[in-house]
């Protein structure tokens, strides 16, 4: 879930085609776009039995996902996987010179 948001969240900045010129307006979108982001990483946080935090500024670069490392050891595990399958045989004719 943690995920899905910031991906429907990064989606939506990247199709929006304004930006207020107001700077109270840009102010309390920026102070809202903070508060989702501590709720979502306190979620996250609860989901993997951490403490919650105060604010974003307690947050430890170590404790955040790192997706890359994540995706790359799950292909990892599916090669590893696959290798221990026993292929099945070819089930087509061929062709004695």
């Amino acid at each position: 879930q943690y995920l899905i948001d910031r991906s429907r969240e990064a989606e939506e900045a990247r199709t929006r085609k304004t930006v207020s010129l107001n700077y109270q307006e840009r102010l309390v979108e920026r102070e809202d776009e903070i508060a989702r982001e501590l709720l979502r990483e306190n979620e996250r946080r609860t989901a993997l039995s951490m403490e919650p935090l105060e604010s974003l500024e307690d947050l430890n670069e170590d404790d955040l996902p790192d997706v890359v490392l994540d995706q790359a050891a799950g292909i990892a595990t599916d090669l590893a996987e696959l290798r221990e399958v026993s292929p099945i045989p070819a089930k087509t004719a061929r062709l004695r010179p």
